[in-house]
């Protein structure tokens, strides 16, 4: 099962993600974060991802601190090497 968040508002996408994480067991969690980060930082522009972490941040969700840790990184690597837009 993979992340679609094709058509979902920017508001929305917060809950989904980690509703769709949660569906996982537990032991797959963490494969479910990096899976779901890839999908929505590889089709977002940075103010997008700027955006989605604060909303992420305000959820106030566990799984969130790794969606927020993993969204820091990707940033920080668009900053380093001047491509806000990583989207192909």
């Amino acid at each position: 099962m993979d992340f679609d968040p094709t058509g979902a508002p920017r508001e929305d996408l917060p809950g989904l993600m980690v509703q769709w994480i949660a569906s996982f067991p537990p032991e797959e969690q963490p494969h479910a974060v990096l899976r779901c980060m890839a999908i929505i930082l590889k089709n977002v522009d940075a103010e997008t991802a700027r955006l989605l972490r604060a909303d992420l941040a305000k959820t106030g969700e566990p799984l969130a601190a790794e969606m927020l840790n993993l969204i820091d990184g990707n940033l920080a690597l668009r900053e380093i090497t001047g491509q806000p837009d990583l989207r192909r």
